[in-house]
C-alpha cells in the first residue's frame, strides 16, 4: 500500500511497477533529486478507505462519514473502521459517502480547504484491481473548513454499497 523499508527499492517496485527509482519517484509524486528514504511512506494512491454500512433513522448510509459532512448526526465517528488513510496534496479527506433510500442522490466527498474545482477520482479495489471513475461537482457548502463535492453519477451509492468492507484506494485529479 505504501513504500516501506528496509528494502526500499524492492518495495518501490512493488508499489509503482517501475524498476527505475526516478520513474518510481515520479509515480508517487516525488521530484528529483531525492534520497531513497524519502520514498518511504509514499504511495501511488492519494488515499485508501474501507466503505462502511450504517443505518440511521431508517436511512442507509454507505462510505466513511467522518468530517465536514452535513449529516446532522454522528458525522465525526471515532471508530477506527471509519478511517481514511492519506490525503490530497496534504489536505485531509474528511468524508466519502452516500445516502440510499432517498428521493435524490445525496452524496458527500469532503476535502479540507479543497480545490475550488470539480474533481475526478479513480477508485481501485485493492483485492482484485477492479476500477471505477467518478466525477464530483464542487458545492458551495463548506463545514469546518471542509469543501463539499457532490457525486455526478447515480451509480455512486451502488459503488459504495457493493464494496462495503473492502479496501479501496483512490487518486484525485482536478477537472
Amino acid at each position: 500500500m505504501a513504500i516501506s523499508g528496509p528494502w526500499v527499492g524492492s518495495s518501490a517496485v512493488n508499489e509503482t511497477g517501475q524498476r527505475s527509482m526516478i520513474q518510481a519517484a515520479a509515480v508517487v509524486r516525488l521530484g528529483t533529486p531525492f534520497y531513497m528514504s524519502q520514498l518511504i511512506g509514499r504511495s501511488k494512491w492519494h488515499f485508501t478507505f474501507v466503505p462502511q454500512e450504517r443505518w440511521y433513522n431508517n436511512t442507509r448510509w454507505r462510505g466513511v462519514w467522518r468530517k465536514g459532512a452535513d449529516t446532522g448526526v454522528w458525522y465525526n465517528i471515532s471508530d477506527s473502521a471509519y478511517t481514511i488513510v492519506g490525503d490530497y496534496n496534504g489536505k485531509q479527506i474528511g468524508t466519502i459517502g452516500a445516502v440510499g433510500d432517498s428521493v435524490e442522490n445525496v452524496s458527500n466527498l469532503t476535502i479540507y480547504d479543497g480545490p475550488n474545482r470539480n474533481v475526478r477520482i479513480l477508485f481501485t479495489r485493492v483485492d482484485n484491481n477492479q476500477q471505477w471513475t467518478f466525477d464530483f461537482r464542487i458545492s458551495s457548502y463548506m463545514r469546518d473548513g471542509f469543501r463539499n463535492y457532490d457525486a455526478m453519477s447515480k451509480d455512486w451509492y451502488g459503488f459504495l454499497n457493493g464494496n462495503v468492507g473492502v479496501t479501496i484506494s483512490g487518486i484525485i485529479t482536478e477537472i
